[in-house]
This record gives structure tokens, C-alpha cells and sequence, in this order.
């Protein structure tokens, strides 16, 4: 994001790697830059340098004082919080601002810290059905169905899908209305498909296996007790 104003809504912003800014870089020249993040998750990111290792915002603008550069995080969850956001020292006007981040694990499915960005690549990012993530987010900061996904004719209603295809408002916890996770995927009430194929299969029981005994926060874990066996 550079020279540029940006929603990003409905995102999960893993597993990147950068100089500056490891998932979200907003940077500055001349004119005006700024960054909406809404309903997100951005966790494990790195920047080689060590300034941002989840979102930067900078380097200050080349004329001093032209132009606000701001990173306003909403309903998310921010690794770090808002404090990790690395500032530009120099920027004289903008900044950082959040409201309703949270600063927890999202237990995805298919990778935790520790992981290269080619693993992440590979892994999935769908959240385990324990994660904090789950109906953590707001409808209200879903964008418009513009292209009128599901072809109901209503293009104002939210975007009704998530990045699979799935139900995008599942209420997961039982509060009786339809809620929205965080980030690109919503849980779905299969929690035994543990690779997201919409399938139970061979390959969701190979991953039972490899997890089989004491397992905290596993996929595989379906009831939840640190322990995968055959309860």
C-alpha cells in the first residue's frame, strides 16, 4: 500500500515475509496513505529488519507535514496488538488507532509460529473450532455483495460467502443470530473434515494418526481435551 487509501476486510494475513512491515506495509511519498483493517487476522509475519514485523506505517513523506499517513485496526486480531504497529518516528501527522483488537492465538488448522513462508503457503489457515477468532468479528464491517454472489438479486445485503464458498454467517457459539469470524474462513459444523476438502475421509483420518496421544489445540482434538484418541 503505497500513495494509497485501503479497506481490507474479511483478510488473513499470514506467514509473509518483508523487509519492513512483514504483512502490511502502508508507505508514504507524497500524498495521502491510509489503511482500514476490518474483521482480520494478521499473526506471524516477519520483517527482516525488525521494524513491523506485522504492519508498518511510513516512512514519513518526503515534504514534512504534507499529508496525514494512518493504520486504523478494527475487530481483528493483531499479534502484538496495536502497540506492535511500528510508527515512523518522523511522521508528523497520522498514526496508529484500534478498536476491539485482540491479541490472541487463532489455532489454525494447519500451522502455528515457527513455520518458513513456503510452509505457510502450503498450510491451511482455517480456524480450529476452539479458535478465539470464531464469531469474534461485526457484519456491520462485511463489504456489499456487489456482484450479487449467491444471484438473489439483493446486492446490498453482506457478502453472504467466505473464501471457500461456505456460509460466511454460521453462529458457532449459540447465540441464537448469525454471527462473522474473523479473517478469510468461516467454521463450519464439520469439525471432523480437518482439511477443509468438505469430505471425511482417508486424508482427514492420516491426519488423526500423525496427531494421535497429548495434543494441545490440535485440529485433530475434537473434543477438545489434549488428547487425541478415541474420544
Amino acid at each position: 500500500l503505497v500513495d494509497s487509501n485501503m479497506g481490507v476486510q474479511n483478510c488473513t494475513i499470514v506467514g509473509n515475509t518483508a523487509a519492513e512491515g512483514g504483512g502490511i506495509f502502508a508507505g508514504h511519498h507524497t500524498y495521502v496513505s491510509g489503511c482500514g483493517i476490518d474483521n482480520c487476522i494478521v499473526w506471524y509475519n516477519e520483517a527482516t529488519t525488525g521494524l513491523g514485523d506485522q504492519i508498518m506505517v511510513g516512512p514519513a513523506p518526503i515534504f514534512p507535514g504534507w499529508g496525514p499517513m494512518w493504520i486504523s485496526v478494527v475487530r481483528s486480531d493483531l499479534q502484538g496488538g496495536v502497540d506492535a504497529i511500528y510508527v515512523d518516528p518522523d511522521i508528523i501527522f497520522g498514526g496508529k488507532s484500534g478498536f476491539g483488537v485482540m491479541d490472541e492465538d487463532p489455532h489454525f488448522l494447519g500451522g502455528s509460529g515457527g513455520m518458513t513462508s513456503a510452509e505457510w503457503a502450503a498450510a491451511s489457515v482455517r480456524l480450529y473450532f476452539k479458535s478465539p477468532a470464531v464469531d469474534a468479528g461485526t457484519i456491520k464491517l462485511v463489504a456489499a455483495d456487489d456482484l450479487d454472489l449467491d444471484r438473489d438479486g439483493d446486492r446490498l445485503e453482506p457478502i453472504p460467502f467466505d473464501l471457500d464458498g461456505r456460509d460466511r454467517f454460521v453462529d458457532a457459539t449459540g447465540t441464537g443470530r448469525p454471527l462473522i469470524d474473523l479473517g478469510a474462513f468461516e467454521w463450519q459444523f464439520c469439525p471432523a473434515d480437518l482439511d477443509g476438502s468438505r469430505d471425511v475421509d482417508e486424508f482427514d483420518l492420516r491426519e488423526v494418526a500423525d496427531a494421535w496421544g497429548p495434543c494441545l489445540a490440535c485440529a485433530a482434538d475434537l473434543n477438545a481435551d489434549g488428547d487425541v484418541d478415541l474420544e
